[in-house]
């Protein structure tokens, strides 16, 4: 397992990398890759780290398979943006899960 400083940099870029999205193009105000499927990503990474400076790591801060579920579901395969948010999400999941594991 990845260390923590690790799993945050991981959502750090991820969140950066959204913020570059958001200045750099056109995108649609809806659906796939739109400006609000990006915040609301923006949203759930950014309250992925909070937990973690909080250490509320074991309450689930996504539900229902979250950001990865919606980017396989309706991004193109080949998004480098997407695959740093899946690492990030993924790495978090990992992260909390083995932290309820050991309570």
């Amino acid at each position: 397992m990845k260390s923590e400083g690790h799993l945050k940099k991981t959502i750090q870029q991820a969140i950066y990398a959204i913020d570059n999205e958001l200045r750099s193009k056109k995108l649609p105000v809806s659906g796939a890759m739109s400006t609000e499927q990006l915040e609301q990503f923006r949203f759930a990474l950014t309250k992925m780290l909070h937990s973690l400076d909080s250490d509320s790591t074991t309450e689930p801060v996504l539900s229902n398979g979250g950001l990865g579920r919606v980017i396989i579901d309706s991004w193109p395969l080949n998004s480098s943006l997407g695959e740093i948010i899946l690492e990030a999400e993924q790495l978090y999941l990992e992260f909390s899960s083995s932290l309820r594991r050991r309570k």
